[in-house]
């Protein structure tokens, strides 16, 4: 079942943030919406402005469109669907949080698992592969296994270097959540804006420094923070 059959995670296209650096740390290698935005166009804030007053489909879920960190990308025709990807990726364990963000990470993991591009440093060729992220306070860990759950490798995040981003990532979005209820177009459109870059530095930021052990696209990079982003209320 498709999780964003939800319509409150189903609206266009969102962005996504991030703007320190990120820092890897192997652990050792085993064996050899909020929003999510693909950027298919800009949210049109007179769209939004015609919500506050009734008209169009804002407001569906008493909530205004773009306050979710997940949504379901709209420009995914011109992404690969061949070569390294991804088939599962699920969390081993992480915080609990509010059914509304549990429901945000499931759409995450639907969008990243529908669209990926993903492979091992180590073992470029090996596909397709399986993604288990665990969370504790002090990091997230990436352990890759392969079609058969053989692991094989596993590396790790910082929690302090990725919570900084994320908690402004949904600083941007319960912002634009905000906007779209009372605000004048143009400050619509100049979160929607602030958010989509952030989202981009994020990716860009996450892709870098996973760089030693994985190889990933940018929109993969940006979905994976998107998760990410999840594992905090």
């Amino acid at each position: 079942m498709d999780p964003r059959g939800h319509r409150g995670l189903c609206r266009r296209a969102e962005p996504r943030p991030a703007h320190r650096a990120l820092g890897a740390v192997l652990l050792g290698a085993v064996g050899a919406r909020f929003h999510e935005t693909h950027h298919a166009g800009a949210h049109d804030p007179r769209g939004a402005a015609r919500g506050r007053a009734g008209g169009g489909d804002a407001g569906a879920v008493r909530k205004p469109r773009g306050a979710r960190i997940v949504g379901a990308g709209a420009a995914r025709q011109a992404e690969p669907l061949s070569g390294p990807r991804l088939i599962s990726v699920a969390l081993a364990s992480a915080p609990e949080v509010p059914p509304e963000t549990e429901q945000d990470r499931r759409v995450a993991i639907f969008d990243l698992e529908e669209h990926n591009s993903f492979a091992l440093a180590a073992e470029p060729s090996l596909t397709p592969l399986r993604l288990t992220l665990s969370a504790d306070r002090d990091a997230v860990t990436f352990a890759v296994a392969d079609e058969s759950g053989t692991p094989r490798a596993a590396f790790a995040i910082p929690r302090a270097r990725i919570d900084a981003m994320a908690r402004d990532y949904r600083d941007l979005c319960r912002a634009y959540a905000s906007a779209v209820k009372s605000l004048p177009p143009a400050r619509i459109a100049a979160l929607d804006a602030a958010r989509r870059a952030l989202h981009d530095r994020a990716g860009a930021d996450l892709q870098k420094r996973l760089a030693a052990h994985a190889i990933l696209d940018p929109q993969t990079a940006r979905r994976l923070f998107t998760l990410i982003a999840t594992l905090d209320p």
